[in-house]
């Protein structure tokens, strides 16, 4: 799931921690 770099990323990471977490574990 690759999401535009921008404020809304930070809102989806604040909302789900869990996709940060995702995104480190993918790379």
């Amino acid at each position: 799931m690759r999401l535009a770099p921008g404020p809304h990323q930070r809102i989806l990471i604040n909302f789900n921690p869990h996709f940060d977490l995702e995104d480190r574990e993918c790379k």
